[in-house]
């Protein structure tokens, strides 16, 4: 089933509506007409600042990532990047604008010791492993 552009922005602003996607009948949605409708995440006009009066530190940010694929923020210092990921992925709540985000979505910090607690991976795994509900 070939969806219509219409269709698709129909389901694009479902996103904010429904927590989850119903598959419907034999001849309704599938997988992969829901796949193709919908991007993995999509921003549209973000906008941010720190402080009620300070400058804003993102203006008007819109992107689209596609399921399977990459994005990597390139640029200076205090351009913006870290802060674009936190909105991204929920870490941080836009003033403006909103995002949608369908699936998983991971966010690689700059310093990969941000990621871990311990000074080694055995003692990173021994405290993951103690905190599970282990059943027999």
């Amino acid at each position: 089933m070939e969806l219509t552009s219409k269709q698709r922005a129909q389901l694009r602003a479902m996103c904010n509506t429904l927590p989850v996607v119903l598959y419907i009948g034999k001849d309704g949605i599938t997988d992969a007409t829901v796949k193709e409708a919908w991007d993995a995440l999509e921003a549209r006009e973000l906008w941010f600042r720190y402080e009620k009066e300070g400058p804003d530190v993102l203006r008007g940010l819109s992107l689209t990532v596609g399921p399977g694929e990459f994005l990597a923020l390139l640029g200076g210092n205090g351009a913006g990047k870290t802060t674009a990921l936190k909105l991204l992925s929920g870490l941080l709540t836009p003033q403006r604008g909103e995002v949608c985000r369908h699936g998983t979505i991971a966010l690689l910090p700059q310093d990969p010791q941000a990621l871990f607690v311990k000074n080694t991976v055995r003692e990173e795994l021994a405290e993951t492993l103690e905190e599970l509900p282990l059943t027999d």
